[in-house]
């Protein structure tokens, strides 16, 4: 079976993410755009066909349509409104108009693969395309704090600490909070962080994409290429662990946890050993995303 990725939504995020794609050395075989602009559709596929006779793999790329989603491997939707300076919760209702459309045409072609969500609010709409679909839950995944995860390392890294086992959880949001690593060794580890830094650290994280869209109106590549290794980590089965959005059957909400990403998607959630702050925030976090919910139920 071949790999095929259908990409809806192609503004900078969805072209980030296909650019990322043809970069890569993944074992894809067609890559389908759609998006409401024909026009610019059609001249992105014309542009990036160029990339092709350098590549070192055969690859399609074209102008898609709805019945791609019938044997496509995963179907990736970065639809709806651009993120602006307020809250990612802004655009909520009309973003559940948008994928309702989209969504009634992926359904209705018979898709059987894996969604991969990155329009925001992030948490929410991937719970709405779970819930909307009734699809099965570990076959919906959202970007959620992989991103956050991202940055939080970058700022690290900035700081001189040598740290890529803490992470972002929570919502993709303004209430994401970090989890420090709890068995750090290094002699310039987390230890040595003071509380008001870490408190200082965690604003950081929850306020690049601002500052990000403060300077050049949005934010792409960084979530461009977290889409691009979710896509990888499904198709060379890698059973890697990380921060995605998924489902909380308890909760009935999806938030970020570590999670083991494979061909089936989200194959197993893995407990994290919070500290009383941390399962706090978590519990915080979910709130927000359950009242978010209930807007649009």
């Amino acid at each position: 079976m071949k790999n095929k990725i259908v990409v809806i939504g192609c503004g900078n995020v969805g072209m980030a993410y296909i650019y990322a794609l043809v970069n890569s050395q993944m074992p894809i075989d067609e890559i389908a755009l759609i998006d409401m602009d024909q026009k610019r559709i059609e001249g992105e596929v014309l542009d990036l066909q160029n990339c092709i006779p350098l590549l070192s793999r055969p690859l399609t790329i074209k102008v898609g349509n709805y019945e791609d989603c019938k044997d496509a491997s995963i179907v990736c939707i970065t639809a709806g409104a651009a993120q602006t300076m307020g809250s990612r919760m802004n655009g909520l209702s009309a973003n559940c108009k948008i994928f309702k459309s989209i969504l009634d045409k992926v359904m209705s072609n018979a898709f059987n693969g894996i969604f991969l969500i990155a329009s925001n609010p992030l948490d929410v709409m991937t719970y709405f395309t779970y819930k909307y679909t009734n699809y099965e839950p570990n076959k919906v995944i959202g970007t959620g704090t992989l991103l956050d995860t991202a940055r939080l390392h970058c700022l690290l890294k900035e700081e001189g600490y040598q740290d890529n086992k803490s992470c972002v959880l929570g919502e993709h949001g303004d209430s994401s909070f970090i989890v420090w690593d709890k068995e750090d060794s290094n002699e310039k580890g987390n230890y040595n962080i003071s509380s008001i830094k870490r408190l200082a650290l965690e604003q950081s994280v929850r306020e690049m994409a601002y500052e990000i869209v403060k300077r050049k109106g949005s934010t792409y590549y960084g979530i461009g290429y977290c889409l691009a290794r979710l896509t990888s980590a499904i198709l060379n089965d890698e059973k890697v662990v990380l921060p995605v959005s998924n489902y909380d059957k308890e909760n009935e909400l999806y938030i970020s946890t570590l999670c083991m990403i494979g061909k089936e998607g989200i194959e197993k959630r893995i407990e994290s050993s919070f500290t009383n702050e941390e399962e706090q925030k978590m519990k915080d976090s979910k709130k927000i995303i359950k009242e978010a919910i209930k807007t649009i139920e």
